[in-house]
């Protein structure tokens, strides 16, 4: 059996889906895409997401540039990384509800409290 793999959706996540910039990749037969350099409009991916979620950076540079904690750069990591899962969940729900979702394939998900999938 495939271990459990939970994930909460937090306000963040919802933050950053509202924010991710959504084109069309016209590979193949085409789908929608998010760009993995600029997912929220830029490339400096750390900055957009600490003025997306309001974190506050350690100092300001110089040269205009932002600095985070190591602690705030792996939340920041980390939260991006989980929108894979925000996304499926999302998708599968046909809306983006915070709580707690498990799965044990990383396909079918389940809610916490269950919610019914909007046909």
């Amino acid at each position: 059996m495939n271990p459990i793999l939970t994930i909460t959706i937090t306000k963040d996540h919802v933050k950053l889906i509202r924010e991710l910039g959504v084109g069309w990749d016209n590979a193949y037969f085409g789908s929608p895409s998010i760009d993995p350099k600029r997912p929220y409009g830029n490339s400096l991916v750390f900055h957009d997401i600490a003025e997306i979620l309001g974190i506050v950076p350690n100092t300001d540079t110089d040269d205009g540039y932002m600095t985070f904690s190591n602690t705030q750069k792996e939340y920041m990591t980390n939260i991006h990384r989980e929108l894979q899962y925000v996304i499926q969940i999302g998708f599968q729900f046909g809306r983006f509800v915070k709580g707690e979702y498990t799965t044990t394939d990383n396909v079918s998900w389940d809610s916490h409290p269950k919610w019914v999938r909007k046909k």
